[in-house]
């Protein structure tokens, strides 16, 4: 009887300790599911389907990273796939996501996952995520105590089509390119989620560096 006496204790004290330090962390969740990302992208002038483009999404986490420290994003997950010859694509996610960052009021980041898109002969187009539905929060309960879920359910666009646009010139189109190229930089050893993506841009910024790959360190040199 005292045994059970004890466990039973023992069950409350990592109950209430789990809630004193969800409370203290104030995080979101401690696991994500993100659902997935769906759209449908069109030639902007002729309002057709555009087959074999590119699309990379893009999760951020936002928060301090220690206390004291100023708010920041964090990237946390990244996926790529590319559009069927109707123009839709789907990308799909792991079912559940650790958070990988520790430290104060972390959240997912608003408006995520942003959406980059590409295909040669266009320019290339970023929008974000203002669509989904709010996040839902979930509990569940086991031995080591609460684990809390943030739940998004994801469809960037449903009834609207996201445009691509010609370029209306060179010089406009390897501007623009090149700044998307040098925007992957602050995705650091990530943009080794999208392959494929990354290569295009690569290609169709004219630079011929090679890229150093330090993903011990997180750290990508153009």
């Amino acid at each position: 009887m005292a045994y059970f006496k004890y466990v039973i204790v023992l069950a409350i004290i990592v109950l209430v300790a789990s809630l004193v330090v969800w409370k203290f962390n104030s995080h979101e969740a401690n696991y994500y599911e993100l659902g997935s990302v769906s759209g449908r992208i069109i030639d902007d002038v002729t309002k057709q389907p555009v087959k074999d483009v590119l699309v990379m999404a893009t999760w951020k986490l936002f928060g301090g990273k220690y206390m004291g420290d100023s708010a920041g994003w964090t990237t946390f997950h990244v996926a790529e796939t590319k559009t069927n010859k109707n123009g839709f694509f789907v990308i799909k996610t792991p079912k559940r996501i650790k958070r990988n960052l520790e430290g104060f009021d972390i959240r997912l980041a608003k408006n995520t996952p942003s959406i980059r898109y590409y295909k040669k002969g266009y320019y290339t187009a970023t929008t974000g995520n203002n669509k989904s539905k709010p996040l839902k929060i979930k509990r569940e309960f086991g031995w080591g105590g609460m684990t809390t879920i943030g739940v998004l359910t994801t469809n960037i666009y449903e009834e609207e089509a996201l445009p691509l646009k010609r370029p209306s010139s060179e010089k406009e189109r390897l501007r623009r390119v090149r700044i998307e190229r040098e925007s992957l930089q602050y995705l650091g050893c990530w943009v080794l989620r999208a392959p494929n993506f990354h290569a295009a841009i690569k290609e169709a910024s004219g630079e011929e560096s090679k890229d150093s790959w330090d993903c011990a360190r997180g750290h990508v040199e153009y």
